[in-house]
């Protein structure tokens, strides 16, 4: 981004450096589900209080905020409603990130981007480095950190979800093995546009014991099961097709390179692996600014290892894995379908 003159440089530090107090405050907003609070009608600042058991005088101070940020309105007579952009915090939304925004600001999590000059100096993992144990340890062992986790990544996933199925044919596949899976959301997905096959949705045993996305239709009973376990020590076989979504960007090559070896294992010379993540370009003067870079700090660098990686770092992966890259395919969101094959 270029800033052209002193004046507006000025201003956009300022307005940068305050970002986060923004972001707090939709979290704070998330977490006390206004938005849900004002789906039928608008609401006064002393019936939203109630409400939400707040304090008035400080409640309409982070309302402010958000007002000014165009994340709620506010009218003449003086009472908040929502806005298009607030729409997406309703519990009822069908693309709704209310949970994503609890989940992306769980206050450990918070803790840790605060320690980001951790990370930058030693490039280690600053939620580690603070509270003595890796992230995802830490929400195993939490059962309401791990209840979030899930829900969050399930807000984001259902939206993509639908356009992945929209742009890859999983008809022509028997057995998919959707790996770190989560509550089986896209797993769903693909059996609603490809009812002949069968999933494998494997992810950790807490994490898949009631997958509530494939338990939610009687559609889908018969068609798919559940296994628990850890994708670095074993993947099921009998797959023609294995699914990473979002999954490798939460690891540094290492550790990716074993989960993509445990997937080649089982792989036939007919079988895919698709990786679906994010495809960085590489850095220019150009690069526009995006969410998903942000990301790449706040839940990748501090809470772990992960990257976001270009092609050529998928093309090196994949080539360290006995892989080669087949396809590459581009739904309508931001990530993509880096479809793989055994190398010939």
């Amino acid at each position: 981004m270029i800033v052209s003159s002193s004046h507006s440089a000025r201003e956009h530090i300022l307005k940068t450096v305050c970002s986060h107090t923004v972001a707090r405050c939709l979290h704070v907003a998330a977490e006390l589900c206004i938005a849900d609070h004002l789906e039928k009608d608008p609401q006064s600042l002393e019936n939203l209080s109630a409400l939400t058991h707040t304090n008035a005088k400080a409640l309409y101070r982070l309302m402010r905020v958000l007002v000014t940020h165009g994340i709620f309105g506010y009218t003449e007579d003086q009472n908040f409603t929502l806005t298009e952009t607030s729409k997406l915090l309703l519990s009822s939304h069908p693309q709704s990130l209310r949970t994503a925004v609890a989940k992306e600001l769980d206050l450990r999590r918070w803790n840790a981007l605060g320690n980001l000059e951790i990370s930058v100096r030693s490039g280690k993992p600053a939620f580690q480095e603070v509270y003595g144990e890796t992230f995802y340890d830490y929400i195993e062992r939490n059962p309401d950190a791990k209840k979030r986790f899930d829900a969050g990544m399930s807000d984001y996933s259902q939206y993509e979800d639908q356009e992945i199925v929209k742009a890859f044919d999983f008809s022509i596949y028997k057995t998919i093995v959707d790996v770190g899976g989560n509550q089986g959301s896209l797993s769903a997905e693909i059996l609603k546009a490809s009812p002949n096959s069968q999933i494998i949705l494997f992810d950790l045993p807490g994490t898949v014991k009631n997958p509530k996305y494939l338990t939610a239709s009687s559609m889908f009973k018969g068609h798919y099961q559940a296994i628990g376990g850890s994708f670095f020590d074993h993947i099921p076989s009998g797959g023609d097709l294995y699914i990473l979504k979002r999954v490798l960007h939460n690891w540094n090559d290492e550790d990716a390179l074993k989960i993509l070896k445990n997937c080649t294992k089982n792989l036939t010379p007919s079988g895919r692996i698709l990786i679906i993540d994010l495809v960085e370009e590489p850095l220019s003067a150009t690069t526009p600014a995006s969410p998903f870079i942000d990301f790449d700090i706040s839940s990748g660098l501090v809470l772990g290892a992960g990257i976001e990686r270009t092609k050529k770092e998928f093309e090196a992966l994949l080539q360290k894995a006995g892989l080669q890259l087949h396809a590459i395919y581009n739904p309508q969101t931001r990530i993509k379908i880096v479809e793989a094959k055994l190398a010939s």
